[in-house]
């Protein structure tokens, strides 16, 4: 059974909650872990979508991940072939995907206000930079409450998006 991205979501909202209602309980190691698990439900949903070959066809994460294998800008036919039909996430992976994820993500849905695609890739972008620094950094440059809900807001702004698409 495939896991379910959304319960890294649901998970860190739970933390969040308990936060807000006893925050003494609430260790730093949960809040910022759930600055993480709220990006990776957000990015893993987007990139999952973004791989299935019925996707909305503005929305197909797939001609990233070849053009990075393509010369001149002509994909390769073994990396077409390759990603012909549905795919998992966990079909290819390169180290770039979270720049391919977010770069899908500004091109994706044509029908969808520029500012709008714009707005939902900034936001998957800086959950990412707040996930690194909680991942990272000794001490963070943001209160962490407020980065906790900004990230479980971008997020599930995010979530509810594109599990709102066909």
């Amino acid at each position: 059974m495939a896991f379910k991205w959304e319960d890294y979501l649901i998970w860190a909202e739970g933390i969040h909650s308990n936060f807000l209602l006893n925050a003494k309980a609430i260790s730093e190691a949960e809040l910022r872990t759930s600055v993480s698990r709220s990006y990776y439900a957000a990015f893993n949903i987007v990139r999952s979508y973004g791989l299935k070959s019925n996707s909305a066809p503005a929305f197909n994460i797939v001609p990233y991940f070849i053009l990075r294998k393509s010369s001149a800008g002509r994909a390769l036919p073994q990396y077409v072939k390759h990603f012909k039909g549905n795919l998992n996430a966990n079909d290819y992976r390169e180290a770039n995907d979270h720049q391919n994820v977010y770069y899908s993500l500004l091109d994706f849905e044509m029908s969808l206000p520029k500012p709008q695609r714009r707005n939902l890739a900034r936001k998957l972008q800086g959950s990412r930079t707040d996930r690194n620094e909680c991942d990272y950094e000794s001490v963070i440059s943001k209160p962490l409450g407020a980065m906790v809900s900004k990230a479980l807001q971008d997020a599930r702004e995010i979530v509810d998006y594109i599990n709102g698409l066909p």
